[in-house]
């Protein structure tokens, strides 16, 4: 499968002829520096 190593979960409908795939990632602190753990 070509997704296998690229996303984090994978799941499939009762049918099995859907499948979504979900990739998560890690907040960067350059890119949002009032989300993390400072206050506004």
């Amino acid at each position: 499968m070509m997704a296998r190593g690229l996303v984090d979960e994978m799941s499939y409908n009762d049918k099995s002829n859907e499948v979504r795939l979900i990739k998560y990632f890690s907040p960067r602190d350059s890119l949002c520096p009032n989300m993390v753990g400072t206050p506004n």
